[in-house]
């Protein structure tokens, strides 16, 4: 069979799943009581430490949201925002409630991927990056819900990941 490469150059399937909660603790709790999948590590996403730059919208935005990762063949991610910031998930979650947000995909040219994706039409609603040890890390978030029903992130993941803030269960101590 032919490998087909979309806009993103990719012919694999997502790398992340996420999805806005508003409880991260209780959206966990019921992934890991439903899969047993888990804990899942917690990460305070704001200017604070682990966002160095955001924009949503073309404008520079104070990101502000806990995430919740489960690591595997595909991440999944919950995402509770938090009050103060502005961004994909706020508006997402004022605009059409919790559920399903975004499919990520790592794309083989980053740079050339998001360039494919503007031009196709698909504008950038927010950027993220930062967030890893050296301050790598980055993630771009097109406009693709009309078309999709969910958001697309473009991501190019930190080569080493800052140490998480917590888990979710906590571990036994």
């Amino acid at each position: 069979m032919e490998e087909v490469k979309g806009l993103l150059g990719v012919g694999e399937g997502p790398y992340q799943v996420g999805i806005a909660v508003p409880d991260l603790e209780a959206a966990v709790e019921g992934f890991r009581a439903v899969t047993g999948c888990g804990p899942l590590e917690v990460w305070t996403y704001d200017r604070s430490e682990l966002v160095r730059e955001s924009t949503f919208r073309g404008e520079d935005a104070p990101y502000a949201a806990r995430i919740a990762i489960g690591l595997g063949s595909t991440q999944v991610e919950y995402m509770e925002p938090l009050p103060g910031g502005v961004s994909i998930v706020h508006d997402h979650v004022e605009r059409h409630g919790y559920g399903l947000h975004h499919l990520g995909f790592k794309a083989d040219d980053f740079e050339a991927a998001s360039a494919r994706m503007e031009e196709a039409g698909f504008p950038i609603i927010q950027t993220i990056s930062g967030w890893g040890l050296d301050g790598d890390g980055a993630a771009v978030f097109f406009d693709t819900l009309d078309q999709l029903g969910f958001w697309v992130e473009i991501v190019s993941p930190a080569a080493r990941r800052r140490p998480a803030h917590g888990a979710i269960p906590a571990a036994a101590g």
